[in-house]
């Protein structure tokens, strides 16, 4: 130490000052960070450290001031994850101990801290360095054991900074801010960096930041105040621990979870249900499977199940679901052999010679079994004939399967198998089975679709709720107000292959709620899917009824796919739908009478379809309808007078149908309309004098039709009419009205037409002749 000021001084003076620490074996020294100096008056009689203390500090303490004590710091690290340091396989990269002399009489430190090395004895060292700690690897051997190599460069005093007999540094720690004397002695809980090719001043590696360890140090040692034995184990004297329950390793952190067998303590949430061992479907040892349940002591039936036997009583997954089994045979002295087989997984097995029915009116024959929600199972059941004297016998056998439901908070049971056949026994064997699908949210979805439906795994509904019921979220559970959206959701998708680009084989799809599926759905700010966009998706398949479960849905538009089938009559009931858009698709059958019940309804879009029938009357009753395109289909009847309650009409295009029948007169109140496109039809009669009221008409196409009599002057009063088409009406005659004539911006088409032509109203006019136009340029 030096004071620039004076040669004499106080060196308590100098702790500001900065102060570095020095190697016999070399000049360099690394500055010491966060240098503190502390006064120890060992006259007084409160003190803190005798001077044989001092320099020899009784086993279990050392440090400053034998600052240290058995507990603290650690003497042996895990490293929480087995890929937090990844050098290759071995246990070095999981446990550390601090490294002593074989007499156990000295521990090794540095900056008084102590230093690490393998429980194995492999190739590694833990230091500090009086800023970070460092891992490094590969010590030169020099002829020695690892052991010792590391004894022979400690008591030569190379380390740090490096020389040729260091080991290389392969991680380095966070900065330690020393603030006590207790923060620098073991890196546990530290963030670890790979070490970079950078050093600092005094030679020593720095970490690369971008290239984090996953690793987390924690104590091996246990103590029972500050670092206990898990899962009620043991802490003796030495530090280690004498573990329960199955289980093992350092602090009995290794759980026997996924072993095969039931360990009742593990069989919790926490440590979901002992790995899976407690439950048929989740149990992972396939080779010791029959252990997964209980056994020997069961009772099955009424009956002790043995050891060929398997069954799961324990078993507590919330996943799963209760079925009851009712068997109720006819006869006593018969040998009962029951399989119950779900999604290929065995949930109760009772072979021949375990259950033995002595007395057929005293059997208890219902028995509970917890299987995976949304299973397809196969019972089989078997009887085999046990009584001395045989002869042919019949009798009745009945068994029946339900689910347990627990919805709102009461119990009920949904029937899924009821069987009862007429058994003849001589001697031999019988067996029956029956299959059933088992979900808990069927009795639910059955309000909405069904059950056979639902019990159909080819259809979308069974598909869906066969995902819904293995797929466990919050809106997919039986009390949730989101499950009709849900499921609505996924049927539609699976009815039309994909509808809202949504991978059902994703393993987040889950957890996302329906407004995270894709772009093709939006939803509301209160989460209900009110919009559902797959223009030019490339769909197809049929819609659904269950569309219709979207009740905040206010537009469907799905053009230019391959939707084909009726349009369901469920869709009456999307009392917030304003947007139908299903055009260009090959959908066919009649226009619903019920879509008469869409009071919101602007845009109905049908067009370029295969439908037919005639325009529902009940259509006709929507007023807030704007855009009704049904052209391009095969639609017949006539356009209905009650037309003129469609007060809000703009555009009515039926063109390119076989509609037939006159326009009726009452057209004329449809005030709003902007375009009228009868086109390609077979409507006869004349062309009302009521459309001159319509001056918002900006085209009127009556093309190709079978209209007859003059052409109204009073169309004249179209002061916004753009286009008039009238070719290929051979039966209307007269000339062209004058006011029609007088129309600035009007093009006019009468090509093969009875209509006469004049000079002043038109710069081409070849009467009779369909090749040429009467029109006026604008």
């Amino acid at each position: 130490a030096k004071s620039s000021a004076t040669k004499t001084f106080d060196i308590r003076d100098t702790e500001s000052s900065a102060w570095t620490a020095k190697y016999a074996a070399s000049n360099n020294g690394i500055q010491i960070e966060n240098f503190r100096l502390t006064c120890i008056d060992e006259d007084t009689s409160g003190d803190t450290c005798k001077t044989d203390l001092c320099s020899n500090c009784p086993y279990g303490t050392f440090g400053m001031n034998c600052t240290y004590s058995e507990s603290s710091p650690c003497r042996r690290l895990i490293d929480e994850n087995s890929e937090g340091f990844p050098l290759g396989g071995g246990d070095f990269l999981r446990e550390f101990e601090m490294l002593e002399d074989e007499n156990m009489s000295k521990s090794y430190q540095f900056y008084y801290s102590p230093v690490y090395v393998p429980v194995d004895d492999m190739n590694g060292l833990i230091y500090f360095s009086g800023r970070r700690w460092y891992l490094a690897i590969n010590l030169p051997l020099l002829g020695f054991t690892i052991r010792e190599s590391f004894l022979a460069v400690y008591e030569a005093g190379i380390l740090p900074p490096q020389s040729s007999l260091t080991p290389s540094v392969a991680y380095v720690s966070e900065t330690v801010d020393i603030v006590s004397v207790q923060e620098s002695t073991s890196p546990l809980g530290l963030e670890w960096y790979a070490a970079s090719r950078e050093e600092d001043e005094n030679g020593l590696p720095i970490p690369d930041k971008s290239r984090r360890s996953s690793t987390y140090f924690s104590c091996g040692f246990c103590h029972n105040g500050t670092n206990p034995c898990l899962h009620e184990g043991i802490c003796r004297s030495d530090g280690k621990c004498d573990c329960k329950n199955q289980t093992s390793g350092p602090l009995c952190k290794v759980k026997p979870l996924g072993n095969g067998y039931c360990d009742e303590y593990f069989n919790t949430k926490e440590h979901e249900y002992d790995g899976g061992d407690c439950c048929g479907a989740t149990c992972v040892n396939r080779l010791t499977r029959r252990s997964c349940g209980g056994h020997g002591s069961v009772q099955v039936f009424g009956e002790t199940l043995g050891e060929e036997g398997q069954l799961f009583p324990t078993c507590k997954d919330p996943s799963m679901v209760n079925i009851i089994i009712e068997l109720r045979p006819g006869l006593s002295s018969l040998d009962v052999e029951v399989d119950l087989v779900c999604n290929n997984v065995p949930y109760l097995q009772l072979p021949k010679g375990v259950l033995r029915i002595k007395n057929h009116t005293n059997f208890n024959g219902t028995e509970v079994v917890r299987v995976q929600d949304g299973s397809d199972c196969n019972i089989t059941i078997s009887l085999h004939d046990e009584r001395v004297e045989v002869g042919v016998v019949d009798f009745d056998v009945a068994f029946t399967v339900h689910l347990e439901n627990n919805n709102a908070g009461s119990a009920s049971k949904t029937e899924l198998v009821n069987e009862t056949e007429k058994v003849w026994l001589d001697g031999n064997s019988s067996t029956f089975k029956a299959s059933f699908f088992v979900s808990s949210l069927l009795e639910t979805l059955a309000t909405f679709t069904p059950r056979e439906n639902l019990l159909n795994h080819s259809t979308p509904q069974g598909a869906t709720i066969r995902y819904l019921s293995t797929s466990p979220h919050p809106h997919a559970s039986s009390d949730s107000k989101f499950l009709p959206q849900r499921y609505a959701a996924f049927v539609v998708n699976y009815a039309l292959g994909d509808m809202v680009g949504v991978n059902l084989g994703n393993e987040i799809l889950p957890t996302l709620d329906e407004c995270d599926f894709g772009a093709s759905l939006q939803c509301d700010e209160n989460g209900n899917i009110n919009i559902a966009d797959i223009t030019r998706g490339g769909v197809r398949g049929v819609l659904p009824p269950e569309l219709s479960m979207l009740t905040y849905l206010e537009q469907f538009i799905a053009p230019y796919n391959n939707i084909h089938g009726n349009l369901p009559t469920e869709l009456g009931t999307l009392g917030k739908l304003r947007i139908l858009d299903v055009s260009n698709n090959a959908l066919n059958g009649m226009i619903p009478s019920e879509f008469g019940n869409m009071t919101s309804l602007t845009d109905l879009k049908l067009d370029s379809n295969n439908l037919s029938g005639n325009i529902p009357e009940e259509l006709y009753k929507v007023k807030s309808l704007k855009i009704l395109r049904l052209n391009g289909n095969n639609i017949t009847g006539s356009i209905s007078a009650t037309v003129s309650k469609l007060a809000n009409l703009e555009k009515f295009e039926i063109e390119d149908n076989n509609m037939s029948g006159t326009m009726p007169p009452s057209m004329g109140e449809l005030t709003n309309l902007t375009e009228i496109d009868i086109e390609n039809n077979h409507i006869t009669g004349t062309i009302p004098s009521e459309l001159g009221s319509l001056t918002k008409l900006g085209e009127l196409d009556l093309d190709s039709n079978q209209l007859q009599g003059l052409v109204p002057s009073e169309l004249g009063h179209l002061s916004n009419l753009e286009v008039l088409v009238l070719n290929n009406n051979k039966n209307l005659s007269g000339t062209i009205p004058m006011e029609l004539c007088n129309l600035e911006d009007a093009y006019l088409f009468l090509k093969c037409t009875g209509v006469e032509c004049s000079d002043n109203c038109a710069r081409q006019c070849n009467k009779g002749h369909c090749s040429e136009n009467l029109f006026r340029a604008k």
